[in-house]
């Protein structure tokens, strides 16, 4: 899929937002809910185009926490 950067960006913020929900719902035993929220999370991610690296565009592979492991599988 060809995306503008707009987009990229928009998709990138919304994967973000979800995956601070999912983490809250987590955190508060919803685990319907946060079921959900990480289906919602990881199928953004997905929609973001691969780089040449290939790591989706917007990982954030400085992070401690490794969110980019989240659509990778165990």
């Amino acid at each position: 899929m060809w995306y503008n950067r707009g987009m990229k960006k928009i998709i990138n913020l919304i994967s973000r937002i979800q995956g601070a929900r999912f983490a809250n719902a987590w955190a508060k035993g919803q685990t319907a809910k946060a079921d959900r929220l990480l289906n919602s999370y990881c199928s953004l991610r997905r929609r973001l185009p691969i780089m040449l690296d290939g790591n989706h565009w917007g990982n954030h592979l400085g992070s401690s926490k490794k969110p980019f492991r989240a659509t990778q599988g165990l």
